[in-house]
């Protein structure tokens, strides 16, 4: 939710559908075309992630206007981007593999949208990148495979910690 409202993104008829917050209307549509997978709202800005181009998308929240071209999330060739959250100055994406997932080749991406380029630095996530969240100064990333979250230092990606959580987390 941002500014009372909420965004929904309708990846099948590629839309994300704008809700008053407080009253549950439809209050606005914007069109990002079919085939987006995740929304999230952060940074003064919304941001949907198109999975079968795996690119990140910006839109103002006030004028439903997208904001500067489509980003190429790095895949490293392994995968689709499918999740976006925001929190500590920087856009998160997960990229999990196409076809038949195991747990290895999967990954989180953090961008920069204050650089321009956004600049973009991907870190491999053991046991699969299932959902990703931010939140207690942290990135959680849920691992399908390993049943567990990865916790992820926002300005040292490096500085990593799993945590079980239970059979296949989301």
């Amino acid at each position: 939710a941002s500014r009372n409202r909420l965004w929904v993104l309708s990846g099948s008829d590629g839309k994300i559908v704008v809700l008053n917050a407080s009253t549950g209307r439809v209050v606005g549509r914007i069109n990002t075309r079919e085939g987006g997978s995740a929304v999230a709202a952060g940074l003064g800005s919304i941001w949907a992630i198109k999975e079968r181009t795996s690119t990140l998308l910006r839109y103002d929240p006030t004028t439903r206007r997208r904001i500067g071209p489509a980003t190429a999330v790095e895949t490293a060739g392994m995968g689709a981007a499918t999740g976006v959250t925001t929190g500590g100055g920087f856009v998160w994406v997960t990229v999990r593999k196409k076809g038949r997932r195991d747990g290895s080749g999967e990954s989180l991406v953090r961008i920069d949208p204050r650089s321009n380029p956004p600049a973009q630095r991907r870190i491999e996530v053991p046991y699969g990148a299932q959902d990703v969240a931010y939140g207690d100064g942290a990135v959680w990333v849920t691992n399908i495979w390993g049943s567990s979250v990865l916790r992820v230092e926002p300005n040292d990606m490096s500085k990593t910690r799993r945590i079980p959580a239970g059979a296949k987390p989301n």
